[in-house]
Parts: C-alpha cells; structure tokens; sequence
C-alpha cells in the first residue's frame, strides 16, 4: 500500500480559532428544518467504542501562525495559552490544565482520518487502522476519501473563520466561502466513526474506465454513520450558529428515519446531506446498515450527492443521460477543492478505476500505521484527578522525565486533552508503560485514550471517567 512521505508534527499554540461552542460542520444534503435541541451529555449510548458499528494517511498538523484566527473578546481566557482558567468552558483550547489554558494541539485532515479509522477499528474489532483500510473495498475507500475531505477540509467550524465570501443572515455562505488554514474544522469534533456503507453487494455492475455506471443509488448504500461531539451536535441542531458552508435541508423527503432533523452544503457538487435526531430525547435504537441496534443521541448518517436522484457512490460516473460522464471523485475536486480551507484533495489511487487525468496531481492517501501500542489500561474507569496506566509497547523512555517524548491524547465528548509532560499530567513514563493524572473537569462517561510518539499515533484504548 502506497504512503506518502512523512512530515513532522509540531505543536501549535494559537489563538482562539472559534470557540467551542461553535460546532463543526458536517456534510448534508438534509431534509426537514428541525429546531434546536439539546447537548447534553449522551445517556445509554454504549460507553466510548462499543463493538457494533461497521466501518488516511499521515500526520500532518497545519502550519499556521499565532495569529490564525481572531482575537479573544476581552476578558475570555482565550487569547493566550497558558491565560488562568476555572473550567473547559473559559477556553478557546480543548482544556483548563491545573487552571491554565492549555494550547492547542492542531492537526489537519490526516490526523483525524488516522484516529477515526482507529475508532472503527475497534469498533469492528480489527488490529489496527492499517488492517481495517486493506479490508475496505475500493467504494468504502472512496466514500472515506471524500466523506473526510467534505468535513475536515470544506467544514469550517465557526462563521468568524471566514476570510472571503458572504454570509447571509441565516449563517450560511451565499457565495464561494473560504476560511484560514489551520481553522477548525468538522472532522476534528467527530468522536468515532460507526459504519462505512459501501454498495448494494445484491446489485450487479462492472466498472468502466471513469467509475460505475450502475449501482450508484439506495437509501442504504454510500453512507457513513459517525458519532458528534457535543459541539458538533449543538452546531447540526443549529445551523445559523455555525457551520457557514451548511444550510437549513431544502429536501423535500424530510429526514430519513428514524432521524428527526437534516441539513445540508449550499453550495458546491456534490452536495453533502446530514440526518440526525433533533433532539436527545428523540433519540431511538437504529434499524439500518452497520449500525444495527444503536442507540445513540449524536449518531449522525452522511452522504454526498451527486445528482437529483441523491445517488451518492463517490465511485460513480455522473452525467446526463450517461452523456459527458465524469468520475465522482474528480465532480468534488472540481467543485469543493477551491472552498473550504482550500486544501488539495488526495484522491488518486484508492481504487481509481483507471489513470483519471484531473487526479494526477493528488496525494496517495493511506493511514500511517502504529509504531506503538496500548494492551491495557488500569483501572478501567477513574474519576478526574486520579491516575491510571497505559500498559503496551513502543512507548518512548528516559532518564530525564522532560525529554520522553511521549504524548497522550484523551478524547471525551466535550473535547481533546492533549497530555505531555509539560503539562505535569504525566507522571512516569517508560517504553512499555506511561502513568497520567487524569485532567479535573472532564465530566463523566465513556472516553478513550491514545499514545502519540514521533508524530504517529497509537492504537485506541477504552477509558471511563467517574465520579
């Protein structure tokens, strides 16, 4: 499997980009205009990275400047890292670390790609990242490619992000928009990923040269479930709030059940669809590809459309009435490459039916497979300012507690906890164990951890924060 070259990742202190609050945006080519609902922290939802879901490349982290993105309001805590803090909330970073804000570990879209392959790993219970993309077929690739690409490059999280283009009253572009590098974006606030949604396996059809022909629709094929954040989710239920590049869903089918609220993209092809509860308390076990049985508040279903009749196989060959066909990867870089954040897309390769001429610029993407691994975590479940171990292998060890190396994200869903030993939360490190302080005010519920160690990020691991 090819890989791309390596770059290193350096960590970043910037000021606030958006605030949380601001949630991200995801793709949507919705239906009915719900209200908005709560965020509130998810009940019954099956703890972190329960198995039942179904279902790249390396880490990059965005180089960009202090002073990407605006100021703090006077007074916020936002506008230095290391500004005195109480809790989360008073911070544009992910967290307050023993009452200071603590900077912003930033990544583009590869990294998140990594770690949310590595959810559905362990959601299906495979190896790793690495083994779970060698089992995808090539559409699951391509709905991955682009599915990642619409969120973590097109997405931008808050409207003050946006450098070029019109917003309109409602919140959302009127015309081309484009935010920073190095803006948040929606990728970052997707907690895991629940199923890849790949064809119809009963419909029969052969690929031509410039994608297939055939067997490019259903309400069940071409989707990708996906669990948000609590940012994210507050951002869906309430579009005007952020999320410019998305609108109000002008689908005349309303949400697809059992979903009571859908959004979708305003602009660009194809056009991205979002179906999610309005509501938590909506919220009902799903009866659909993958994710079976599911009940979860923030479960999110997307699809990119690429024409009236919502067929959605980024594989597929689009034109009219089969005339002037046009690969559907090649329809997005046409349409989103220039949007967004305006970073290429990495599209070539991957199942790419044939030498596609408009894809010969683009990156190979695969996922950067794990140098180091987790085995176990003890305990399993503690409350925040207590300690717990990561025990596996790989991990950097050293004389000088300093210059270990090692960093330890934790992931809850109000956020990521970036935790290295600067921020005094790692307490021992050695290559096959690390023990941490768990950061106070991480609430309660499932969570899981990661080890990050040269640039490349681990396995995941399953950890409950309690009272």
């Amino acid at each position: 499997m090819p890989h791309r070259p390596h770059r290193d990742a350096v960590r970043l202190r910037i000021r606030c980009a958006a605030r949380l609050s601001f949630a991200l945006a995801l793709g949507a080519l919705g239906c009915g205009e719900g209200s908005s609902g709560d965020a509130a922290a998810v009940g019954d939802a099956g703890g972190a990275l329960d198995a039942g879901g179904d279902t790249s490349s390396d880490v990059v982290v965005a180089d960009v400047s202090a002073d990407a993105g605006p100021e703090a309001d006077a007074g916020s805590a936002c506008g230095v890292a290391g500004a005195t803090c109480s809790a989360d909330g008073a911070c544009c970073s992910r967290s307050c670390l023993g009452g200071a804000c603590q900077a912003v570990h930033l990544v583009a879209l590869d990294a998140d790609r990594d770690r949310l392959l590595e959810t559905l790993a362990t959601v299906r219970g495979v190896h790793d990242r690495c083994a779970l993309w060698t089992s995808l077929d090539d559409v699951q690739r391509g709905l991955w490619l682009t599915h990642s690409d619409m969120l973590g490059n097109r997405s931008c999280m808050a409207t003050s992000a946006i450098t070029s283009g019109d917003v309109g009253a409602g919140g959302a572009c009127t015309g081309a928009c484009r935010c920073a590098p190095g803006a948040d974006m929606a990728l970052a606030h997707v907690f895991d990923l629940r199923a890849l949604d790949g064809s119809d396996p009963t419909c029969s059809c052969t690929e031509g040269d410039t994608g297939y022909s055939c067997c490019n629709g259903g309400g069940e094929w071409h989707r990708t479930f996906f669990t948000a954040d609590d940012a994210l989710i507050a951002a869906l239920r309430d579009v005007a709030s952020a999320l410019p590049e998305w609108g109000p869903s002008t689908d005349l089918a309303g949400p697809h059940a059992p979903f009571t609220q859908s959004s979708e993209t305003v602009q660009g092809s194809p056009r991205g669809q979002t179906h999610f509860f309005a509501r938590d308390a909506d919220a009902t076990p799903l009866a659909r590809n993958g994710v079976e049985g599911l009940l979860e508040p923030h479960v999110v279903e997307l699809d990119n459309d690429y024409n009236l009749l919502h067929d959605s196989n980024p594989e597929g060959c689009y034109g009219l009435f089969g005339l002037f066909c046009k690969y559907g990867r090649v329809e997005f870089k046409g349409s989103w490459s220039a949007l967004g954040n305006q970073a290429p897309t990495t599209f070539r390769g991957n199942g790419e039916p044939s030498a596609i001429a408009e894809l010969a610029g683009d990156a190979v993407y695969a996922p950067t497979c794990p140098t180091s691994r987790i085995d176990a975590v003890t305990p399993a479940s503690a409350p925040p300012g207590a300690s717990l171990t990561l025990h596996g292998t790989g991990f950097l060890g050293c004389s000088a507690q300093a210059a270990c190396g090692n960093v330890v994200h934790l992931r809850t869903r109000a956020g990521e906890h970036v935790l290295d030993a600067a921020s005094g939360a790692l307490v021992a490190e050695a290559p096959t164990e690390i023990t941490l302080r768990l950061p106070a005010g991480l609430g309660a519920g499932g969570a899981y951890a990661w080890v990050e160690v040269g640039a490349v990020i681990s396995n995941l691991v399953n950890v409950t924060i309690g009272p």
